[in-house]
């Protein structure tokens, strides 16, 4: 198709995720000829979700035809009501007007529709400089860094990984700052796969001999996509992968002269150092009214909403918001706090204040020093009406518990203090 011009939006992509990432596919199709659609999405039991995680920058509908995608999507979204009980859909972007069409449909088609935006995506437009005009314009500090230590470090990139490297990876991988890879497999199997199609950029740097940092790019459609990157901890005094992305960089720009590099999602400080843009990704959740399980949670969708005079979301299709980042996280990821351990009021502390810092987009450096009586709604001009709802369901979410239309009043949302001890509570009866 037309749109299909990422690695996200191709069955291959789709495929990796079904065979590594322990998702069930259930591709939805509006099929008539040129004007049909495609929409990635996956079973989780009851609800549809969108099939991507968090490897995945974008999932959206596609359509040659993009004047048709409304009439599809409202097709789709009808027959979906039939299937599943909701509908719960994350990095959905509004570049072409993909969000605004999905909500729309999911609403005319009788769903309950909420959409929130829920993380950023870091872009670079080159608009034909070539590297070192890009790098003029990089701050200061970071131009300092390159000056300094570029030339204590060898870089190589490769479009095929050569004899070693994968295994050179998944070492650094494993020692550097990153989380627990969910799959290896499945990278190294995009991995090859992109290189046979000439799309990859494998880049390493060495410390003498020595491999210290490792990255994973592609390139297709005159795009850059950065998906990985890994360094040795020991070696931070060399800034390893700061050096090694400067030479993706460059190569990208001056030997592919890609139009655009896109950082993926993750409204990370640093990303800001490389990237000019950002654009914002949309959390959509709609949830079937017939369905008796679904009537309290949309009674408590409407309770919320009159508290904090809530709006539907205003989709920008502009590429240019600032909006505030927040972990994407799924029924799946909650690890419920056993409430009868001494440590268990840090752990829901510890908790709460990362859910504060990323639903809001605070530093967490001013999080941690929330006491008490800090004040929350009313006081901290980024927990907004909108926020609220987005706050609400992300503690359901992370803590495994539900909040009930009678909880939801100003005073549980009035300081810090108050909002902890209400979702301690919460968490010691749901045990």
């Amino acid at each position: 198709m037309a749109q299909a011009r990422t690695p996200f939006d191709r069955p291959e992509w789709w495929a990796l995720l079904a065979r590594y990432c322990g998702l069930t596919p259930c591709i939805a199709l509006y099929p008539a000829g040129e004007r049909a659609v495609v929409w990635p999405l996956a079973s989780d039991g009851k609800t549809a979700i969108a099939l991507a995680n968090f490897y995945s920058f974008t999932a959206r509908p596609l359509t040659a035809r993009p004047e048709a995608l409304s009439e599809g999507l409202l097709a789709i979204a009808r027959d979906l009501r039939g299937r599943f009980a909701r509908v719960r859909l994350d990095h959905v972007p509004n570049e072409c007007g993909e969000a605004a069409a999905v909500h729309a449909a999911l609403e005319q088609a009788g769903w309950s529709v909420r959409g929130m935006q829920d993380d950023t995506n870091h872009v670079l437009d080159l608009a034909g400089r070539n590297y070192d005009a890009y790098l003029a314009a990089r701050p200061g500090r970071l131009r300092t860094t390159l000056a300094r230590k570029a030339s204590k470090l060898r870089t190589h990139v490769r479009r095929a990984p050569g004899a070693g490297d994968w295994e050179h990876y998944e070492r650094i991988y494993a020692a550097s700052w990153k989380p627990e890879e969910a799959s290896q497999a499945f990278w190294q199997a995009f991995c090859h796969r992109e290189a046979d199609a000439g799309r990859l950029r494998f880049g390493m740097a060495y410390k003498d001999d020595e491999p210290v940092a490792a990255q994973i790019w592609t390139v297709e459609h005159g795009t850059a996509f950065i998906h990985k990157l890994a360094h040795l901890p020991g070696f931070d005094h060399l800034s390893p992968g700061t050096v090694l992305t400067a030479a993706l960089m460059r190569h990208a720009i001056d030997d592919d002269r890609v139009a655009m590099v896109d950082f993926g999602t993750g409204d990370d400080r640093y990303k800001r150092d490389w990237m000019e843009r950002q654009r914002p990704r949309y959390r959509i959740d709609a949830l079937d009214p017939a369905r008796p399980a679904n009537r309290p949670r949309i009674a408590k969708r409407a309770v919320q909403a009159r508290l904090v005079g809530a709006e539907k979301p205003r989709y920008r299709r502009a590429d240019t918001a600032d909006g505030a980042s927040m972990a994407a996280t799924t029924a799946n990821d909650v690890t419920p706090v056993s409430p009868n351990t001494a440590s268990a009021d840090d752990a829901i502390d510890t908790r709460l204040r990362a859910v504060l810092a990323d639903v809001l987009g605070l530093d967490a450096e001013r999080v941690a020093a929330f006491d008490a009586d800090t004040g929350l709604f009313g006081h901290l001009p980024e927990l907004d009406s909108q926020a609220v709802a987005t706050l609400l369901t992300e503690i359901e979410d992370r803590f495994g518990i539900v909040i009930d239309d009678e909880d939801v009043d100003g005073e549980m949302l009035e300081t810090y203090g108050g909002l902890r001890s209400f979702v301690r509570a919460k968490c010691d009866a749901a045990a």
